[in-house]
């Protein structure tokens, strides 16, 4: 892939596929009221879900997303409870040190809900909130989260290094929908530090 890094005007090509896959059928749940905006997100025990897989190299964790958008994203981390005891104080640094982004976007929440489980709240302000613009406009968002500022931002602010390669997956109405390989962007500038080996437990 030969792209510059990393906003969703620039990736926004190269993703459309999968962009246009889960717009549209956000679109279609939304119209028909197949999702409830106020239920609780499962992770990957959820119906519905986008999920990287692969995102820390050597690691089993996983960063999952649902595909139903709201103003405040359930964002969460799952894995060994190894790799989330370790990642938990990283991402509490990111939340801390990382500014609000060009279009009002900020994290600002945090909790590790349990042993094998982080969720990570990322909002908007007014003039950018999701619940303001059109269906479209608010997935890609919210794709843009998952995919680009969440890595971005832990690579910069807690040093966190990510995967080259990492695999996408949507999972819709409890089906595999979509399976695919997904690079760093070029120039991406990744973090130095590794979650341990997990056979240290």
């Amino acid at each position: 892939m030969n792209y510059s890094i990393p906003r969703i005007t620039r990736d926004f090509i190269i993703f459309a596929p999968f962009y246009a896959f889960v717009i549209l059928s956000v679109e279609l749940a939304q119209k028909g009221g197949i999702m409830g905006n106020l239920r609780r997100f499962l992770g990957l025990k959820d119906i519905e879900y986008v999920a990287l897989y692969a995102v820390f190299p050597g690691s089993p964790a996983v960063l999952v997303s649902p595909v139903s958008l709201e103003a405040r994203w359930p964002l969460v981390v799952e894995g060994p409870e190894h790799h989330i005891n370790f990642l938990f104080p990283f991402l509490k640094r990111m939340m801390k040190q990382s500014p609000a982004a060009s279009d009002g976007g900020e994290w600002m929440g945090i909790e590790q809900e349990s042993a094998t489980r982080i969720n990570l709240s990322y909002v908007y302000d007014d003039a950018a909130s999701p619940t303001l613009v059109g269906v479209s406009k608010k997935n890609s968002m919210r794709i843009e989260l998952i995919q680009i500022t969440f890595r971005q931002d832990a690579a910069k602010y807690a040093n966190l290094r990510f995967a080259e390669i990492s695999v996408i997956e949507v999972v819709w109405e409890d089906r595999v929908a979509m399976h695919d390989r997904v690079d760093l962007p070029r120039g991406f500038k990744n973090g130095e530090i590794t979650l341990p080996s997990i056979w240290l437990q």
